[in-house]
Order: C-alpha cells, then sequence, then structure tokens
C-alpha cells in the first residue's frame, strides 16, 4: 500500500451539505524502516532473476514513494554467501515509485546450485535496514558444451582413453 491522500470535510451541524470546506490531508510516509523482498522460485545460477522486486517501506508497511537509491545505495546478497552479479541498487531510477524491479535490473545470482533453498536480503547504506526475501531454490545451470581432451591420433583396433569435461557457462 502507499499514503494516498485524504479530503477532510468539516461542516456544521449534522449534515454537511451547507458550511462546508474541503481540505486536502496528506497523509506521508514515516522514514525508511524495511524492505519487501522478493524473489520468484526457483532460480538458476548464472542466469538473471526471472521476476523479483524490492520495496522501501516506512514503519507501517506503507510503500516509500520517492525511496532516492542514489543517496541510499542497497545491496543484495544471498544467504550462502553466494556470488551476485548487479546486486547494488545505487542510481536514483534504480527504485521507481518505491519499487526495484529485479529482472530489469538483472540481477543475477552466480553461487552454487540450492536445492534446499537460500534467501535473498536488501540491506540499505544508511541508515542502515534490511528485508529478507522467503526461501528461493536455485537450480543448476545447464551444459552448454562438451570438450574432449587427449585428441591423440586414434587407431583402430587400440584402446585409448578419451576425457570427456562439460562446460557450464554461469
Amino acid at each position: 500500500t502507499q499514503s494516498t491522500p485524504l479530503v477532510l470535510r468539516v461542516g456544521q451541524g449534522s449534515g454537511l451539505a451547507t458550511d462546508q470546506t474541503l481540505t486536502a490531508l496528506a497523509i506521508n510516509p514515516t522514514i525508511l524502516n524495511n524492505f519487501a523482498v522478493v524473489v520468484s522460485s526457483p532460480q538458476t545460477t548464472g542466469t538473471a532473476f526471472t521476476s523479483g522486486s524490492v520495496t522501501a517501506r516506512d514503519t507501517y508497511n506503507n510503500t516509500i514513494t520517492t525511496f532516492n537509491a542514489s543517496t541510499n545505495n542497497v545491496t543484495i546478497t544471498a544467504s550462502n554467501a553466494g556470488g551476485m552479479t548487479n546486486n547494488v541498487l545505487a542510481l536514483a531510477g534504480d527504485f521507481v515509485s518505491g519499487v526495484a524491479n529485479l529482472a530489469t535490473k538483472a540481477t543475477t545470482y552466480t553461487g552454487p546450485s540450492s536445492p534446499g533453498g537460500i534467501t535473498f536480503t536488501a540491506t540499505s547504506a544508511g541508515p542502515i535496514v534490511n528485508g529478507t526475501s522467503g526461501n528461493v531454490v536455485i537450480n543448476n545451470a545447464s551444459a552448454t558444451q562438451y570438450a574432449i581432451t587427449n585428441k591423440a591420433a586414434i587407431t583402430a583396433g587400440n584402446p585409448h582413453t578419451v576425457g570427456v569435461g562439460f562446460d557450464v557457462t554461469i
């Protein structure tokens, strides 16, 4: 939810048909208190998140629509300390109306797979606040090619050992 202007009507007597005044009452979010972090499960190591978001929120969990990452950088980390790329939100445009889209940012987890799942935490530079996602299963990346080693000349009828390795692009 986010703050929405509220119209307060004040009048005399039991009805509001006469002597009304309209006063716009703005309810603004308070200071940054936490982040709501959502990352869909499963994800694949080495592949940009297919969906995910970080929402800047106040004490009452209202979205802070004016949050600016250029003045308060936010870093996304993995609970197993696995590597990540595009995980620092530091530009004014990284949050739009208080929400950062991690798929648009191409945030990528590059650590080991985790069939049991891990969590992702968003932490701001200052004031230091954070928020953690739910459990996210991390699948292995697929092999993209294989390589044959020991390519010495092979003569028919003679045994030969060939090593096969798989390259996984991460």
